[in-house]
């Protein structure tokens, strides 16, 4: 079963339930991963990840934010509210790094900017934040020299682990806090992914044929 991608995550699990009881409500499918060990065997990476996840399908993540700000905007902002000391420009830079801030404080810089009658271009705001998203995806969808190595030599004696490393390489995607979803490798590892796949596929065939042949 796909799981639906990751909408927020919350190290206090009061709050991570309050958010799935507040998104229930409103007619939104959410479901909560509880804290746990996971080891991603196609890159050998292993992250131990104590926080609770909030799931959420892609098309809901926009009512799920509508919702949060509904509940923060009948609450109001408090005066001594930290964000309230921060000028103009650092509010919209809350704005403009969404995924550096909570969806409360990203909704609460909204709002104060509102009033102050600060003029927002949110237009030119996400025309930013595709930039920074490019740019991240470039120093971070990429695979290290000795692994890519590794996954050819694995492809060329027909390996299982390179076939599925191949295919993770090439076809995995994720979504962002903004529920942006796009691949995660760039369009250069992607095409070693492929290859890398495809060798690993035909030599694991040939390799059974020949089997079979000989085996007569």
């Amino acid at each position: 079963m796909k799981l639906d991608p990751v909408f927020d995550k919350y190290f206090d699990q009061s709050q991570a339930e309050y958010y799935n009881q507040l998104f229930l409500q409103n007619g939104l499918h959410p479901f909560v991963d509880k804290p746990k060990d996971e080891f991603n065997v196609a890159l050998g990476n292993h992250t131990n990840d104590l926080q609770f996840i909030l799931r959420l399908p892609v098309e809901e993540f926009q009512a799920a934010v509508n919702s949060i700000e509904h509940e923060v905007r009948k609450a109001g902002i408090p005066e001594d509210y930290p964000l309230r000391q921060l000028s103009l420009n650092e509010l919209k830079e809350i704005i403009i790094h969404t995924n550096e801030w909570s969806r409360q404080d990203v909704i609460a810089a909204k709002i104060i900017l509102e009033e102050n009658n600060a003029i927002v271009n949110y237009e030119q705001i996400e025309k930013i934040k595709d930039s920074i998203r490019q740019d991240k995806k470039k120093k971070e969808g990429t695979i290290s020299m000795p692994l890519l190595v590794l996954m050819y030599a694995s492809a060329l004696l027909g390996g299982f682990i390179a076939i599925v490393a191949g295919a993770f390489v090439y076809y995995s995607k994720s979504t962002d806090l903004d529920g942006n979803t796009d691949y995660n490798f760039t369009e250069a590892y992607r095409n070693h992914g492929k290859i890398v796949f495809i060798i690993g596929v035909t030599v694991a065939f040939l390799f059974l044929v020949s089997r079979l042949l000989f085996s007569v």
